[in-house]
């Protein structure tokens, strides 16, 4: 939570496993995912499996 609010962001609905992740995102809600390296592969395979688009951006990039 301290990489949103350093980003000024606010979550509204926090969603947790990867099949939340993935319904919300089909649902049409704004998912903002932070995740440790070795939990996000399993949440990108579900959002792959749904074919649903996003977008990795690492914390060291930033």
């Amino acid at each position: 939570m301290a990489a949103a609010s350093t980003a000024g962001l606010e979550p509204d609905v926090r969603f947790g496993t990867p099949d939340a992740v993935r319904e919300a995102a089909t649902k049409g809600l704004d998912v903002l995912l932070l995740a440790t390296d070795d939990r996000l592969a399993v949440h990108t395979e579900r959002l792959r499996e749904g074919t649903i688009g996003y977008q990795m951006v690492e914390a060291a990039d930033r």
